[in-house]
């Protein structure tokens, strides 16, 4: 079974090396950060992306951020991003 390890380069945080073992090949892959408001990251997060993939696509799309109901149509860039 083939294991990759992903190593974060020292000078960027977001490029990353990824190393198969038992391989001497080396592939960089970058991952693009979201620009998203820290409080609503940490909703989606808690969440988790299912519920927010199917509030998405429900009609019924309120979830709660902050104590108040959100429709996930106004924040769907952010989703998305």
């Amino acid at each position: 079974m083939s294991t990759t390890r992903m190593l974060m380069a020292p000078s960027c945080s977001r490029w990353f090396v990824g190393l198969s073992e038992g391989s001497h090949d080396l592939r960089w892959i970058q991952i693009r950060v979201a620009d998203i408001d820290p409080a609503l990251r940490q909703t989606f997060e808690r969440h988790g992306v299912g519920t927010m993939q199917a509030l998405l696509a429900s009609h019924d799309r309120v979830f709660e951020h902050e104590g108040y109901g959100i429709d996930a149509k106004s924040v769907r860039d952010s989703l998305l991003a």
